[in-house]
């Protein structure tokens, strides 16, 4: 699912396994294709990769990005699934540490 192609203008890939949303700022429509594919069969074979924390959070703050790793990090436990979530070193510790209790394990890449 991919947050900036649209606003960038980028050409998008016509293949049913890409999606875009209209911006990074939908929390809400990127949550609802992430449950859509998610809700698909073959989920089992399925993990998250959230890249780049960071840059959505440029895009709409750190609370609603806390409410909304919050809600996908819980629905990956009842999914069964794996995840990472990627954050570039400049964000802020609070905000790192606050979504760090959401996740199993945590690294830091020199």
């Amino acid at each position: 699912i991919a947050g900036i192609t649209k606003i960038t203008d980028a050409a998008e890939l016509k293949e049913e396994n890409y999606k875009y949303i209209e911006s990074p700022r939908d929390l809400v429509e990127l949550g609802f294709l992430i449950d859509e594919e998610m809700g698909k069969p073959d989920h089992e074979k399925k993990f998250i990769i959230i890249d780049s924390v960071s840059t959505l959070m440029i895009y709409n703050g750190q609370q609603a990005i806390k409410q909304f790793v919050h809600s996908i990090t819980g629905k990956m436990k009842a999914w069964k699934i794996k995840g990472v979530l990627i954050a570039s070193d400049d964000t802020d510790d609070h905000a790192i540490n606050y979504l760090a209790q959401f996740c199993d394990r945590t690294a830091k890449i020199d």
